[in-house]
């Protein structure tokens, strides 16, 4: 198979990742699927020919899935529905604006 198949095999699967780790109301298991789509990642700059990159993202992953995971393993938190109030979003999105324009 061409590098191109896998690398959109790998990109749908982050994406699948990225939206399972938003939609998962645990969040221990959240955390390890942020570092499962990080290591997609690693396995990406490793099929487009930067296996330094590859390794940095590898360790850099699996050291923040561990930080993470042992910051809230003692934890026993709930996560709840956020109440999202109307004029700090509109807020967060003139800063953001501000930022990239």
């Amino acid at each position: 198979m061409p590098v191109d198949v896998w690398l959109y095999f790998i990109l749908g699967f982050m994406i699948i990742g990225s939206i399972a780790s938003l939609e998962i109301k645990n969040i221990l298991s959240s955390i390890i699927t942020i570092g499962v789509v990080g290591l997609g990642l690693s396995l990406a700059f490793l099929f487009l020919g930067a296996p330094d990159l590859a390794l940095v993202q590898f360790v850099f992953e699996i050291l923040c899935v561990i930080i993470l995971i042992r910051a809230f393993a003692k934890r026993s938190i709930e996560v709840r529905a956020l109440r999202r109030d109307v004029p700090e979003t509109i807020i967060a999105i003139v800063i953001l604006a501000s930022i990239f324009v």
